[in-house]
């Protein structure tokens, strides 16, 4: 199952769909996110960001930002 992820700038969407998984460069340490993963929040660091959905990977590099799972299971991502 999937779950959507929105990576946003102040400027534009960057990124917004369905992810089986996402992997993201996190200050204390990489993170993966899957379904159902509990309410979290960090602050990101310069890396790439893995969105993986029946598959296929995209990776969108940043330098920093933050990444937020909600309640719902979205994943919000400002970079």
């Amino acid at each position: 199952m999937s779950f959507p992820v929105r990576i946003l700038t102040p400027d534009q969407t960057v990124f917004s769909g369905p992810a089986d998984a996402v992997y993201a460069p996190a200050e204390n340490g990489d993170i993966g996110i899957l379904e159902d993963h509990a309410p979290y929040a960090c602050a990101l660091k310069d890396g790439m960001i893995e969105i993986i959905h029946s598959g296929n990977k995209k990776e969108i590099q940043i330098t920093d930002g933050a990444l937020e799972v909600r309640e719902d299971g979205e994943v919000i991502v400002l970079i």
